[in-house]
């Protein structure tokens, strides 16, 4: 029997306008965040969606010189129509340096190692145009920031998208080594040969299950231990007798400026700043889903809980891991930050910062999914 995929599917039209002068805006970016659905608006500013896999959804636009405007929707089997006004943005320019940054070099270094991802296929992800990036260092918090003004275009040979991304936050804290960002992209699909078709339907199958895109999304309908995943408790339990990071660092500062002290010293307090601030006891029992998501009286929303964090290990397939350098099963570690974390019906999480990723899930983006992919 066939089935009609336009009928499971919805749609979005509308017109974007000046705010100020309500005229139609011609190419304005209209697009679906995190998805492959987008267009840029006609000469009298209309536009139009279609197939649309149904879900949430944050629907962007921008423009050169307006403020991006951004409205987190629900799609269904429909067609839905918007009338959105743009308004010109006043941020003020960010002061020009003039003549050659000497830290931008190492600062986009750092910046590309975390965004895209150091494992064995990130060489693979192509940066069309870094330069647009603004690239902030701040020594004293060790915090690396970035973000753009505009779409960063990213060529991923490896899965055959380009990710198109506007790059509202990113910060990484060297010290921790955590990582947060934010904005939102559309994907596109790059043309190739027969060849490297099959090839990139087949990386994106690999990169799919054991992702966190596959994991959330069984936490709905699916067994997670018959499905691979292997999820148990983490307790983490702060080691007493170990300072403060900050009482450490002023150590070693104290140590480094006398040089009169003995190395030792120097020494002892390196490898207490590199040593464990807590012990992790993972328990025994095999938690499934019933265990650890809920529904919520939230529309299309779902919810992820437990007393502890959460280990969870995917069995079917083992990954190169750079640290170690041998391959082995990918493993992550879900810390909570806020509880619950929401989650909607494509297996995206509704508030990011709720919820830190340690491990695979934490590798950068070079095999990251649109979250409207559907494994053939």
């Amino acid at each position: 029997m066939c089935t009609d995929i336009s009928a499971q599917t919805g749609a979005l039209s509308g017109m974007v306008r000046d705010g100020e002068e309500n005229r139609g805006l011609s190419s304005a970016n209209v697009f679906l965040s995190n998805a492959t659905n987008g267009t840029q608006t006609n000469s009298q500013g209309h536009f139009l969606l279609r197939k649309i896999k149904p879900g949430q959804y944050d629907l962007v636009v921008s423009h050169v010189g307006y403020d991006t405007w951004v409205k987190r929707i629900t799609i269904n089997q429909d067609t839905q129509r918007f009338e959105i006004k743009l308004h010109p943005n006043n941020i003020k320019l960010r002061e020009v340096v003039i003549g050659h940054d000497p830290n931008w070099a190492r600062n986009y270094a750092n910046f590309k190692r975390i965004f895209i991802g150091s494992g064995e296929n990130s060489g693979k992800c192509i940066v069309s145009n870094p330069k647009i990036l603004s690239l902030f260092f701040d020594s004293r918090l060790k915090r690396l920031e970035a973000s753009s003004d505009e779409f960063l275009i990213i060529e991923n040979e490896y899965l055959g998208y380009r990710l198109k991304y506007l790059l509202k936050e990113f910060e990484w804290l060297q010290q921790s080594g955590l990582t947060y960002y934010a904005g939102q992209v559309l994907f596109e699909n790059l043309n190739g040969t027969a060849r490297q078709l099959k090839r990139w339907k087949e990386n994106r199958r690999q990169a799919y299950f054991g992702s966190n895109l596959h994991f959330f999304r069984l936490l709905r309908s699916g067994n997670l231990h018959e499905n691979g995943y292997l999820v148990r408790s983490l307790q983490r339990i702060k080691v007493a007798d170990r300072p403060s990071d900050a009482y450490i660092l002023e150590k070693i500062r104290t140590f480094h400026r006398n040089a009169s002290n003995p190395n030792d010293s120097l020494a002892y307090w390196r490898k207490l700043y590199r040593s464990p601030k807590a012990i992790s006891l993972i328990g025994r029992e095999k938690l499934e889903s019933g265990d650890i998501a809920k529904p919520t009286n939230l529309p299309n929303l779902h919810a992820l809980d437990y007393q502890t964090d959460l280990h969870l290990i995917y069995e079917p397939k083992k990954v190169y891991n750079p640290y170690s350098r041998i391959r082995e099963h990918p493993t992550t570690i879900i810390a909570f930050q806020k509880r619950p974390v929401l989650f909607d019906l494509n297996g995206v999480v509704a508030n990011p910062r709720s919820v830190i990723y340690e491990g695979a899930w934490n590798q950068g983006i070079v095999e990251l999914l649109p979250q409207d992919y559907e494994p053939e």
